[in-house]
């Protein structure tokens, strides 16, 4: 497995360098094993649901939510179908990489995970099993932004996935009623 510190932290240290010859071991012993901004590259995984994996980084287990995007709950319509998708996206892969900026309030990783190249966060999108999560679109880069709405939108219009149904129901609505009916 492979990490690597980000190109401002890698510049930073390189001009310290000069003066601190401890730079390099610093960075790894005064900061988390993540930095601010990464990329994890991992082939243990545990599909959690639709938008959540499990990767085992040495012998430590990382909870992942899939950046950009919203997939219906294991309970919900759609939920087992769209962890389905997202484990077929998973199956057979050479290189699992997991690029990350952030962890949200649970402490998941928030990140766009890559298969071979395939970006399966948008695959959950095109084949219609997952909706862009536009509530949190500002953290995703610009170019993603676009892509992952134009998936929705021609999603929707081809009718796959859960877009069969004329009204699906978005998790973070479905996320409210259960919380509702429970208090």
């Amino acid at each position: 497995m492979k990490f690597l510190i980000s190109l401002n932290k890698l510049m930073t240290c390189s001009l310290v360098l000069f003066l601190n010859l401890n730079c390099i071991s610093s960075i790894y012993a005064n900061n988390p094993r993540y930095s601010s901004a990464g990329i994890v590259i991992s082939n243990i995984l545990y599909v959690v649901d639709g938008d959540t994996i499990h990767i085992k980084d040495k012998d430590e287990w990382k909870k992942i939510r899939l950046q950009g995007i919203d997939a219906p709950e294991k309970d919900q319509a759609f939920g087992k179908e769209s962890m389905r998708v997202l484990a077929n996206c998973l199956y057979k892969a050479k290189k699992i990489r997991i690029e990350w900026t952030e962890k949200d309030k649970y402490g998941r990783l928030l990140g766009k995970v890559l298969v071979d190249e395939t970006d399966c966060n948008l695959s959950q999108i095109k084949q219609g099993y997952a909706w862009h999560y536009k509530f949190y679109q500002k953290d995703q880069t610009d170019r993603d932004r676009q892509l992952y709405s134009n998936a929705e939108i021609e999603s929707r219009k081809s009718e796959i996935g859960l877009w069969k149904e004329k009204c699906p129901t978005p998790p973070w609505g479905w996320r409210r009623n259960n919380i509702l009916k429970c208090s």
